[in-house]
């Protein structure tokens, strides 16, 4: 054997150390794997590449870097591979030390050929055409409850949000078909505090200029209770924000309830009927249509109703439905 081969052999025995596993990369130096995160990465060798770091301490583990990512080891959840879009958005949202806390999981293939990680604080979601984008706290345990990725708001395509709506500080994340909403405290995982706003009530608000118009949403969708007020109309729900109620039907259209009119509270509708505009001026005063009545803002916090929507010629020219004439019979 030649000096150069003998050379090339004891340099080669020399990179087992103590049981670790030791890769040499051109041009850098060798660093060591051991421990779990070297368990791990001589089971995904060829995936994670070779170490470009020594393993250190990170927030509340240990660390190694990879040419293809890094993973993170502790007692509590194991040795996991972050990498990718995931791991800049896990950096962004301040790695170990940050909200989503640490993770437990691998990346795991969900639909439409989209991929998401779990933390032990929220999960990471990527697909190709929108990117990495993290769920968290009460925003996350909402939209957990919704279905997540597989309901009706699709992916997330943003991180969360800050905003003021009507003066008060307002946090949202946006998704495919729709956003959730909230305004509790920090690191709170009480999904009563969150809310979801999709669909017709959701095209409306951004129509409007989007939660610093309307303000903070105080509940889910709540269906309108249907009655002979409604004049055969059943699909109607609402929601209430800080501006006012927004109650949409396929039928009567979507419409703002301004909080002047006094029914913000109101899901029953009872003698006005649903809304069929928003509010608009009648001259100098406000004004908002419903199927049987119309009122009026006269401002100092007071405001008119009148009956008989259909006699109004505002109201009949800007209603998408047409009126009824008059009130129902009594039931």
């Amino acid at each position: 054997m030649s000096w150069k081969r003998s050379f090339s052999a004891l340099c080669a025995a020399a990179l087992i150390l103590a049981g670790g596993l030791v890769t040499a990369a051109p041009a850098q130096a060798a660093y060591p794997t051991y421990g779990a995160i070297g368990a791990f990465y001589r089971a995904h060798a060829s995936a994670l590449g070779v170490p470009t770091s020594a393993e250190h301490t990170g927030f509340r583990d240990r660390v190694q870097h990879f040419r293809n990512g890094t993973v993170y080891w502790s007692a509590s959840t194991g040795a996991h591979w972050v990498h990718g879009g995931i791991l800049s958005a896990y950096r962004a949202q301040g790695g170990d030390a940050g909200k989503l806390g640490l993770p437990v999981s691998e990346e795991l293939l969900t639909v439409g050929g989209g991929v998401y990680q779990q933390f032990s604080k929220g999960v990471v979601y990527w697909t190709r055409a929108l990117g990495a984008h993290g769920t968290v706290g009460a925003i996350r345990s909402r939209y957990a409850k919704l279905g997540a990725e597989k309901g009706t708001l699709g992916y997330p395509t943003s991180g969360e949000l800050k905003t003021t709506g009507y003066g008060q500080p307002v946090v949202y994340q946006r998704f495919q078909r729709g956003i959730i909403t909230w305004n509790g405290t920090v690191q709170n995982f009480n999904d009563l505090q969150a809310h979801e706003i999709s669909g017709a009530i959701y095209n409306k608000v951004m129509a409007l200029g989007g939660i610093p118009a309307v303000g903070s949403v105080f509940n889910a969708p709540e269906r309108v209770q249907a009655s002979k007020w409604t004049f055969g109309v059943t699909d109607a729900v609402g929601q209430r924000f800080q501006r006012g109620l927004i109650i949409s039907s396929a039928v009567t259209g979507t419409h703002l309830i301004p909080r002047w009119t006094g029914r913000y509270n109101n899901f029953s509708v009872d003698h006005w009927g649903l809304p069929v505009t928003d509010e608009f001026r009648e001259g100098s005063l406000p004004t908002v249509c419903f199927q049987y009545a119309y009122t009026r803002n006269w401002g100092n916090g007071e405001f008119g109703v009148w009956d008989g929507s259909s006699s109004m010629p505002s109201c009949v020219s800007r209603s998408p439905v047409p009126l009824p004439p008059q009130y129902p019979p009594p039931s």
